[in-house]
């Protein structure tokens, strides 16, 4: 009490009483207001669900939040958030994941007019580098926000041609989904049949990531594990963890592990034709 009653009088003497109290009284204000805000109820979808697990390798939240309920999260919390992202051209984990895949796909370079699709685009980010090899580029992303990257922007992956895509990429989008089945199902549709496929997600194995902990990490909807990747893919090319994140100067740190690490990262090719 006695270090409160210290905070609250050092306070007085930068600001004045009144700017503080006012402080105090707009703290409390928001404080009491927030469970009927628009945020609260946007986050309630996934405060009263569970993790639940599957055999495939994945945990996803149960109940499900319906297509209308997670249109009403991202509208009102997730894009506002990310506003001031739509500016960035590119940050180094694009050009970490291009040289990956120049590294280990060398073959697709090669080719002319191949097709790229980027799944959950964001800012645009490694399209950028692909549209630079004469890749023809399709930005999959539902939010309004006006990115750099111009036009070629699907909303949802029903609206690619079936058979249209020599590469398909998808890095920290797959855990967003609602019905990872429906997911498969357009994913095949869409692949040409040696059509490559890209994942990064987080890993549901790390320690510090939410399923670990039977915690939910908003707004993920899925929580993946090697072996989900494993079953997915009919031939791999790579699949590996690795211990990569942004620091306070966006500078990214990338290690390849092969026992843990805070995401996994996989590329291959499917089965198009199993069910």
């Amino acid at each position: 009490m006695k270090h409160l009653f210290e905070i609250f009088k050092n306070k007085i003497a930068r600001e004045g009483l009144i700017l503080t109290i006012a402080r105090i009284l707009s703290f409390i204000l928001r404080s009491i207001s927030y469970p009927f805000s628009r945020a609260y109820r946007s986050k309630k979808i996934f405060r009263r669900a569970k993790l639940r697990y599957s055999e495939e390798g994945f945990f996803s939240l149960n109940p499900m939040p319906s297509d209308e309920e997670l249109d009403f999260y991202y509208s009102n919390i997730h894009w506002k958030e990310n506003q001031n992202k739509k500016d960035i051209y590119i940050n180094r984990r694009d050009l970490i994941h291009f040289e990956m895949i120049k590294k280990l796909l060398p073959e697709i370079f090669s080719s002319s007019n191949l097709n790229f699709i980027n799944f959950g685009a964001g800012h645009g980010g490694i399209s950028h580098l692909f549209s630079l090899q004469d890749f023809k580029i399709t930005n999959i992303d539902p939010s309004p926000l006006n990115f750099i990257f111009p036009s070629r922007y699907l909303k949802s992956i029903v609206d690619v041609p079936d058979n249209s895509v020599d590469f398909f990429y998808s890095s920290h989008s797959l855990e967003h989904v609602n019905d990872i089945n429906k997911f498969k199902i357009e994913l095949k549709r869409i692949l040409k049949k040696n059509g490559v496929v890209f994942f990064e997600v987080p890993n549901a194995d790390f320690k510090k990531n939410g399923a670990s902990n039977n915690h939910i990490d908003i707004p993920h909807t899925y929580y993946f594990q090697r072996k989900f990747f494993e079953n997915l893919l009919s031939k791999e090319v790579h699949i590996d963890f690795y211990k990569s994140k942004f620091t306070h100067s966006d500078y990214y740190v990338d290690i390849s592990t092969k026992n843990d690490g805070d995401v996994i990262r996989a590329i291959g090719y499917l089965n198009k034709h199993e069910k």
